[in-house]
């Protein structure tokens, strides 16, 4: 006779299924997926503690062992998440792959960490915004754990994305000194889609640049121009007075006129 399972075992057959159902979620990324006790670790992160807790290194090595081209793959794949509904049930998306895409806050820290790993000492530390300019803008704060060297972080303002795994709240002072709670995402490394946050800047700043080397052209020209007709009236013997007013039949090409009137001039 077949007995009917405990509760004791009842309970492990949930945890197994929901360490399946997390690993096929990732799989579907073509990302290494967690362990049975990955999972079990990751369960006892306490979002009322800084980042840097025992919670944290499963993801750290999990994203480790990350292929460069699965991850670019898995940033075209995976989902933003609803940012407001992970950080106010942080325990249901732990562990979630997401994508993390918005404009770079302009802050980078090299983060020296309690236990060393594949990722060495220290991981990278990246401000994103998201949800710029809308009731959802919030930083997320991205610890990049890439081995070989650490991203170069790109201008304020510029657009990035990266695909990674939810892992914590982290409620800390912003630079206003108010209490704000943070999404931490952990993942390898990160794209920067685009490096400037205006697209009308640069063109901008060409049609200055244009203009002020047409003045100074212009002002040169004058210049060279009137000093030749002074030299030349100078050599004049037996003039009372600089002629001032001759005339040139000078090109219509600038650099030709130019080239012309320093010719007279040395003449």
């Amino acid at each position: 006779m077949i007995e009917p399972m405990t509760n004791w075992a009842w309970s492990w057959v949930v945890l197994a299924l929901a360490a399946g159902a997390a690993g096929s979620e990732v799989s579907d990324h073509g990302l290494p997926g967690l362990g049975e006790e990955e999972i079990a670790q990751l369960a006892t992160a306490d979002d009322t503690r800084p980042p840097d807790e025992p919670a944290l290194y499963p993801l750290l090595r999990n994203a480790a062992k990350w292929d460069p081209e699965a991850v670019r793959a898995a940033e075209r794949s995976a989902a933003t998440p609803d940012w407001s509904d992970v950080v106010d049930d942080a325990a249901a998306h732990r562990g979630e792959v997401v994508r993390v895409e918005g404009s770079y806050a302009g802050r980078q820290r090299r983060v020296e960490l309690l236990r060393a790993g594949p990722w060495g000492e220290k991981v990278t530390e990246w401000g994103i915004v998201v949800g710029r300019g809308t009731a959802q803008e919030r930083v997320v704060v991205v610890y990049l754990v890439n081995p070989s060297d650490a991203p170069v972080a790109p201008r304020a303002g510029a657009s990035v994305r990266l695909v990674g795994r939810f892992f914590k709240t982290w409620t800390d002072r912003d630079a206003k000194g108010q209490q704000r709670r943070y999404p931490v995402v952990v993942a390898r490394s990160a794209s920067v889609v685009s490096t400037s946050s205006s697209g009308g800047a640069a063109p901008a700043l060409v049609a200055a640049v244009v203009v002020l080397l047409a003045g100074l052209f212009a002002v040169r020209w004058w210049t060279r121009g009137t000093g030749g007709h002074r030299r030349q009236g100078a050599r004049r013997e037996g003039a009372d007075r600089i002629d001032a007013g001759t005339e040139y039949d000078l090109p219509e090409d600038p650099a030709e006129a130019l080239e012309q009137l320093e010719r007279s001039a040395e003449g």
